[in-house]
């Protein structure tokens, strides 16, 4: 007797604690579902709130109202030289019920110097829209633009736009150049809702002060295009120019807005004899033949100098070499 006492009051005291623990889940849950409503957001505490309002400038709050979540939208002109189909990808999740995914937005038409608006849509809080990344496939017709998955993209058709929180409201514009035998390369450049300051122009002329006719390409270790900070440095190119002796051509540097990637935009020359024209429009830095590349420094320290070709004989070679003057002083 005393034995099954014993049991009974150990199984009331477990059944009690059991009751107090559902009791405690229940009301957990009854919590959580308030603050859900069809997988987004209720109005957050004081705390979150601060931040909300703090961001209402940048982030396009749809209809003010933080149940409708929060959108990323941003123009997308093609510079590109031709009509593409423009893909929006995005890594992103959309509602509070779905885990992250890479989200595939409503694909863009552009012609040449079109504009569109790439709309990836809403994310439910503030956190998740700044923690979004995403990426603009290029494609050349409908149905590969249909048929494009992220994963199955290829990196040269591809241009990485990392936090897209960086680009809602304004226009990124897309650009395309040939870089020697790796042919075309995509590139972007992000136009804030207002205009900074224009820097001065870099442009810089080359003279040819040998006594022989030369192709003259110039290098550039930079941001490809005016882009934010995400955007790698990296070598671009122009084209490769043939310079009669005394003859002299303008090499054109972008415009570019930010004063640190402004002074420290880097030049190089690359020289090639006559005869090596193939060679000359294949060129890439990366190839470049130590006779054959020529080291500018920062352009902004040229300033308003022209650059003057010269050579020297060794042995039975030519060995190019540069001194500057004033840009006012031009072979013609």
């Amino acid at each position: 007797m005393i034995l099954l006492l014993e049991v009974f009051k150990k199984k009331t005291v477990k059944t009690l604690f059991l009751s107090i623990f559902s009791l405690v889940l229940s009301s957990s849950v009854g919590a959580a579902e308030k603050a859900y409503v069809h997988g987004k957001t209720k109005v957050q505490p004081q705390a979150s709130r601060t931040t909300e309002a703090a961001i209402t400038g940048t982030y396009k709050k749809l209809k003010n109202n933080p149940v409708d979540g929060y959108g990323i939208t941003f123009k997308v002109t093609n510079n590109i030289g031709r009509k593409v189909y423009v893909v929006p990808f995005a890594y992103i999740k959309r509602f509070l019920t779905d885990p992250w995914h890479w989200y595939k937005a409503p694909i863009l038409e552009l012609d040449v110097n079109q504009f569109a608006f790439a709309d990836i849509g809403t994310v439910p809080s503030v956190d998740d829209l700044t923690t979004v990344f995403g990426c603009l496939r290029m494609c050349d017709t409908k149905e590969e633009a249909e048929a494009a998955t992220y994963q199955l993209s290829t990196d040269d058709k591809k241009i990485d736009l990392d936090l897209l929180s960086v680009l809602n409201r304004k226009e990124v514009i897309l650009h395309s150049s040939q870089y020697g035998v790796q042919g075309e390369r995509l590139s972007y450049e992000v136009v804030p809702s207002h205009w900074q300051k224009v820097l001065p122009p870099l442009d810089f002329h080359v003279v040819n002060a040998t006594p022989n006719p030369v192709y003259v390409a110039a290098f550039f270790y930079g941001k490809e295009q005016d882009a934010d900070e995400f955007v790698p440095w990296r070598f671009t190119k122009t084209d490769a120019y043939l310079l009669e002796p005394g003859k002299d051509t303008l090499i054109k540097v972008q415009t570019i807005k930010d004063p640190y990637d402004w002074s420290n935009v880097t030049g190089f020359l690359g020289v090639f004899k006559e005869n090596e024209a193939k060679r000359a429009k294949n060129s890439t830095y990366e190839l470049l033949q130590a006779r054959e590349k020529i080291v500018l420094g920062p352009l902004a320290s040229l300033g308003n100098k022209q650059v003057v070709l010269g050579s020297t004989q060794y042995g039975s070679d030519s060995l190019f070499n540069i001194t500057t003057a004033p840009a006012s002083v031009l072979a013609r």
